[in-house]
């Protein structure tokens, strides 16, 4: 069971706007917690895995219905 700290919305932005407000999200939130990001932005599937090798900011989930993207990321 995944118990979210924050959540952010990013529906209707494009790269570079989800992960710049990720980023700001992650920073406020204390090692262990788990961010929800909510995106519609298909370059998100790259994007995201790329960006989680590069932080070590591990994705816990990801789940995608209707064009709709929605990560689990762990705050390290």
């Amino acid at each position: 069971m995944i118990v979210i700290s924050n959540r952010i919305d990013c529906r209707g932005l494009y790269d570079p706007w989800p992960l710049w407000l990720m980023k700001k999200a992650l920073d406020r939130m204390r090692s262990g917690e788990i961010l929800e990001l909510i995106t519609d932005d298909p370059s998100s599937e790259l994007d995201m895995p790329a960006w989680s090798r590069l932080t070590g900011h591990p994705i816990l989930e990801v789940f995608s219905r209707d064009q709709l993207y929605s990560y689990y990321i762990q705050k390290m």
